[in-house]
């Protein structure tokens, strides 16, 4: 019997992608196999994102371009965008079937009964336990939801409250992944660091961390994002007792400005902000810090703008992801006053960018003429033909290609800096 063929596009954060590539797994379980490129689906689902205006229209774009490229494919988009907008979603011609995210948690279960797979007793949850073979790193949602309500943010509304992954479950899915052969995996979360406060009894991301690390044979374990309220002693301590976790910390800082902070309701100060990042860079050797900047908050004056860029210049961060404010319904940021022009967005996204850039080069020219620890993926770099993987600090590091260096974690001599990446030799297999 000829195999079923299934694409899945995953809009906006890893959290998505986490959920995409879990689902992937079942179907590959049960017999599926992914579409290739210019291959149409039988089943094609699109798990949107709605942070922005512009991924709104990401996503709406996405939508009708999968339908032309897969006639008579059976459709279905979920995700954020799906939640806010599922009734305009809904008249898009060619989509099936739209789930929101209160229902997400059921489409192993949705797609086994429409085409008769599997046993659906078994596909009733987003995280389920099938595993595929051959992949290096993977995305494991251990959360979901936030209630910090920043002013400017959708997601709360779509996502709702916290809800966590029970810590045992965590456990049994990390110890199956790495069986079929995932050397890192990479913890992820709406707000990571809520991880256990739905629990009735106390138990913190801390405790899990702690928990993963003595009950699992995992090799690398990474963070996707910690709110700098979230880090204090103990969780930083963590990273010296244990080298399985990754000395790479995504630290949303948002903004260099303690008013707009504040109108954002982010909760904390630029002054915390720094005591945070140098308390971290003290306890953890050759950490990387990357960190979320918007421009263009409602009432950003030049001076805030610069004291925003005058702050990362300070910090010396590995890399910013720079996105523009944009109006969200049913937010506070909403009804604000002082809206900023795009073209002054843009410039000031710019200039962010090209700062990001420097700063890249800057903490990756301090590892040349060093050995690290380098995890090599499945495919080789697009832009070079070389073979592409991560250092635990979150550095790219490309080598010449060498297919039984596939999926291996190998020591390399860093040589140089060529093309956003370090480039180095290999000097044995860890």
């Amino acid at each position: 019997m000829k195999k079923r063929k299934f694409s899945f596009f995953s809009l906006g954060c890893k959290v998505n992608q986490a959920e995409m590539e879990s689902l992937s797994r079942f179907l590959l379980q049960n017999n599926w196999e992914i579409a290739s490129i210019n291959e149409k689906a039988h089943l094609c689902v699109i798990n949107t994102c709605t942070v922005t205006n512009r991924a709104d229209r990401k996503s709406r774009q996405k939508i009708r371009r999968v339908i032309k490229d897969n006639p008579g494919s059976f459709i279905i988009v979920t995700g954020c965008y799906a939640q806010a907008a599922k009734e305009e979603i809904k008249s898009i011609s060619g989509v099936n079937l739209v789930i929101d995210n209160s229902e997400k948690n059921r489409l192993s279960e949705i797609i086994s009964k429409r085409f008769l797979i599997g046993d659906t007793e078994k596909t009733g949850h987003i995280y389920s336990d099938f595993i595929s073979y051959g992949r290096t790193r993977t995305f494991l949602k251990i959360q979901d939801g936030c209630d910090n309500f920043c002013s400017y943010c959708i997601i709360p509304f779509v996502r709702g409250n916290p809800h966590s992954m029970p810590p045992e479950e965590v456990i049994k899915r990390i110890k199956s992944l790495t069986l079929a052969g995932y050397k890192e995996i990479v913890i992820t979360g709406i707000n990571l660091g809520s991880y256990g406060k739905d629990f009735p009894l106390k138990f913190a991301l801390t405790d899990l961390l702690n928990l993963i690390c003595e009950k699992t044979p995992l090799e690398r374990l990474r963070l996707s994002s910690i709110e700098s309220l979230d880090i204090n002693k103990a969780f930083l301590e963590m990273f010296n007792k244990y080298p399985v976790l990754c000395n790479h910390l995504h630290i949303p800082l948002q903004h260099g400005h303690n008013s707009i902070l504040h109108n954002m309701n982010r909760n904390y100060t630029v002054e915390q902000y720094r005591e945070i990042i140098n308390l971290a860079r003290e306890r953890i050797k050759d950490l990387a810090i990357t960190t979320d900047v918007m421009v263009g908050f409602p009432g950003e004056k030049e001076e805030y703008f610069s004291s925003t860029r005058n702050f990362l210049q300070e910090m010396q961060l590995s890399k910013i992801h720079v996105f523009s404010y944009s109006p969200r319904k049913g937010t506070v940021a909403f009804n604000m006053k002082e809206q900023v022009s795009e073209e002054i967005k843009n410039e000031r996204s710019r200039i962010l960018l090209e700062l990001s850039k420097k700063m890249a080069g800057s903490f990756y020219r301090k590892f040349i003429g060093q050995s690290l620890s380098v995890l090599f993926e499945h495919r080789l770099d697009k832009k070079t033909g070389l073979l592409k993987g991560l250092t635990t600090n979150y550095i790219p590091v490309t080598i010449e290609g060498r297919e039984n260096c596939f999926g291996k974690i190998l020591m390399v001599n860093i040589i140089g800096l060529k093309e956003e990446a370090l480039f180095g030799e290999i000097i044995s297999e860890q």
